[in-house]
């Protein structure tokens, strides 16, 4: 079950390729990394299970070309809620 979901708008689509987040202490440990043109219909992009660590660089397997990007948690890794720090994206 989700627990909780953050996106940002990249404000026009962009070639997406790399994703780093920083957590705060509450943060979660499966989640997945999912894009969208529209923000109502979304494709995961990266499966993240088992996360124990505050930051999280991922290259994805292949550039996406998306608007928004969105960090879905499932399952939060402390006994807190779920916080991200930073959250960037790149393009290479």
């Amino acid at each position: 079950p989700q627990i909780g979901w953050v996106y940002v708008d990249l404000g026009e689509v962009t070639p997406v390729s790399i994703i780093k987040i920083l957590w705060e202490t509450a943060m979660s440990s499966d989640y997945t990394i999912d894009v969208s043109d529209d923000a109502e219909n979304w494709t995961t992009v990266y499966t993240v299970s088992g996360n124990a660590d505050v930051e999280n660089l991922f290259q994805l397997d292949e550039t996406v070309n998306a608007r928004y990007v969105r960090v879905n948690n499932n399952v939060k890794a402390t006994e807190w809620g779920v916080s991200i720090f930073e959250l960037e994206i790149y393009s290479e």
